[in-house]
């Protein structure tokens, strides 16, 4: 792999809560490498020495992390921006001939998980058969930092609100997002494998430990009540939502611990780590 001189990235998504978490780390990182962040309609982070671009245009040899993707919209749009963007993106890094492509895919993957799932398989095969040297990253339900969705959001309104729902016969691996970031950063850094990776919470939790977890926690005394699924549907800004909650995932993160040292923090160390 290139010095880190010569190292190059280009990176999509930077836009998100993920994807520019990941640009600050791989920042401090490489301090001297090249970044190339794509112009996306929402602000991108201001760092000295990255530059922005408005084209899918990627320098030879680039490490191309593709971070891009839409998570709450209709089944067209996630067609259009997770799989037909993702071949477009996959298209200029052959002819970049990129020296490893990096896809943050997700856990919920697959038809069973709804529009979203449907395309983000999609776009995972996309890349697999590309022939690019790449590495697959499929986090769980992350919580933490800036991030003000799934999980952060009803961290905040269990904190808030007297009552809580839960979804009955659902269950999640919250991963809190430092040590997300850190694993993909691990991965960026090793040589391609064509592997793809599990990042999940140490622990998979119900729908009502989690929001029991986080009201014990912050010393909050919460009534939970089910939410019936019809219900859920109408509180989800997208029927896909609900899907994507309720369908099985594989939360085996060992090939992560083994490769990339990967030792998440327990749901509620990661909780007390937000209230200091």
């Amino acid at each position: 792999m290139n010095s880190e001189n010569a190292r190059s990235f280009f990176i999509t998504g930077a836009s998100g809560f993920l994807g520019a978490s990941i640009v600050s780390a791989l920042r401090k990182e490489f301090p001297a490498a090249r970044m190339e962040l794509l112009q996306h309609r929402r602000p991108l982070p201001k760092l000295a020495d990255v530059r922005i671009v408005s084209t899918v245009t990627i320098a030879k040899g680039a490490t191309v992390i593709h971070a891009a993707a839409a998570t709450h919209a209709s089944q067209k749009v996630y067609v259009e921006s997770n799989v037909v963007f993702t071949l477009r993106v996959v298209q200029a890094a052959c002819a970049a001939r990129a020296s490893h492509f990096v896809y943050i895919s997700t856990a919920a993957l697959g038809a069973d998980c709804g529009s979203y799932g449907a395309s983000k398989a999609e776009a995972e095969k996309i890349v697999r058969e590309s022939g690019l040297p790449f590495t697959i990253i499929r986090p769980s339900e992350i919580y933490g930092g800036a991030s003000n969705e799934g999980i952060s959001k009803l961290i905040s309104l269990v904190r808030r609100f007297p009552i809580a729902p839960y979804i009955p016969r659902t269950v999640l691996a919250p991963l809190y997002a430092d040590d997300a970031i850190q694993a993909i950063v691990r991965a960026v850094t090793l040589s391609p494998q064509n592997i793809t990776y599990i990042l999940a919470g140490p622990s998979v939790l119900s729908f009502r430990e989690v929001v029991e977890t986080i009201a014990s926690t912050f010393g909050e005394r919460v009534l939970l009540f089910p939410l019936p699924l019809f219900l859920s549907f109408l509180f989800a800004t997208a029927s896909d939502q609900v899907c994507r909650l309720k369908c099985a995932k594989n939360y085996d993160n060992s090939l992560a611990q083994e490769d990339l040292s990967f030792h998440p923090r327990s749901f509620r160390e990661g909780l007390r780590t937000l209230s200091l």
